[in-house]
Formats: structure tokens, C-alpha cells, sequence
């Protein structure tokens, strides 16, 4: 199963500093996430394992964006929730740490 996810990922201190025109064109709840930006992907890796667990699927790729300073993070979230997942993280063409990649 591969999983490709783009949720809102941007914590109350990044939203607030988004430009305006960026906030007149995309609704706040396509942007903000509460948890330091975390909140939806945390439901979403506990969706993912009990999904995994119901249908005993053995390998699952789930690649989502993040904000660049949520790698440290997100990396922790994951593992406490999928412990021996395999975590890759990729850079952006600004080189800032923006692709998270877990194979399960």
C-alpha cells in the first residue's frame, strides 16, 4: 500500500507569519495544524496502524510534505508509533528539509 498525503502541517507561529495574499486564497484549515503543526499527521499514522494491523498488511509506503523544522519531530512521532519503520527525509529544491518517506 502506498499512501501519499499533503495535510495541513503549518503550526500557529508559521501560520500567523504566512503572507496575506497566501491566506485570501487558501482556507486556514488546508494550512494550519495544531500539535506545532502535527496534529493531522499523528491522526493519520494512527489510522495507518490500525489499518495495517485489521488487514495484516506487511508493507506500506506513506510519503508526505512537512515543514522543515517538524523533521526531528516527526521523526519522533513516527517511531513512537511504528518503531522499527524505516524513516527517509528529502530536501526541496531550496535544500530545506521538506519530503518525509516511512516504509512500514
Amino acid at each position: 500500500m502506498i499512501i501519499l498525503a499533503n495535510l495541513p502541517y503549518l503550526s500557529k507561529e508559521i501560520y500567523s507569519s504566512v503572507p496575506a495574499d497566501v491566506k485570501k486564497y487558501e482556507p486556514k484549515s488546508a494550512l494550519y495544524s495544531p500539535e506545532a503543526g502535527l496534529s493531522h499527521y499523528h491522526k493519520l499514522l494512527k489510522q495507518i496502524d490500525i489499518i495495517s494491523k485489521n488487514y495484516e498488511l506487511k508493507h506500506i509506503i506513506c510519503i508526505f510534505e512537512i515543514s522543515p523544522e517538524q523533521k526531528q519531530p516527526i521523526a519522533k512521532l513516527i517511531k513512537i508509533i511504528f518503531p522499527y519503520a524505516k524513516i527517509t527525509f528529502a530536501k526541496d529544491l531550496a535544500r530545506k528539509w521538506r519530503v518525509c518517506k516511512i516504509k512500514i
